[in-house]
């Protein structure tokens, strides 16, 4: 198996937001295109006088066919994250603010199963993916820095309309 880099970004929010909400939609938005979301590491800190960090990284998934597969790595860094009291229409309200960084990679997974890594087939491999293969490669090259694209968009909008 090897990876083929795709495309990365961030997506980078200062103010009010709702951390439980902003993991549920980056989920949702994978589960929903089909693929498979996997909690990899989180850690949470709490820093006196400053708030709660949190650091949390999310893997999707999903298969394109028997040799490809798409993934997704998405890093969540939230800093200086704590409550704080406002006034809206008369009622005292607690509202959540703080740092928010999240960083989203993407890549494809060639010969994941490792059926093209032993015997005869490791020497036709190379000639496979640059002659048979490279029109469905490329196709899935910009298919995937589209969707990454797309999911840092759809992030920003859910982050200013929240």
């Amino acid at each position: 198996m090897y990876e083929i880099p795709v495309f990365k970004t961030k997506v980078k929010y200062s103010g009010e937001f709702d951390a439980g909400k902003v993991y549920s939609f980056i989920k949702g938005l994978f589960e929903a295109k089909g693929f498979k979301v996997s909690e990899e590491k989180s850690s949470m800190e709490e820093v006196p006088g400053k708030g709660k960090s949190f650091n949390l990284e999310l893997k999707a998934e999903k298969k394109l066919d028997s040799y490809t597969k798409a993934v997704f790595s998405v890093k969540i860094e939230i800093s200086d994250y704590k409550e704080q009291e406002a006034f809206e229409g008369g009622h005292r309200v607690v509202k959540n603010v703080g740092d928010l960084e999240i960083s989203i990679s993407s890549k494809l997974q060639l010969d994941y199963e490792n059926k093209w890594e032993v015997g005869i087939l490791s020497y036709f491999r190379p000639t496979f993916e640059r002659v048979w293969y490279k029109e469905k490669l490329d196709n899935w090259k910009k298919s995937i820095y589209l969707e990454t694209d797309n999911v840092k968009n759809e992030l920003r909008k859910f982050l200013v309309g929240e």
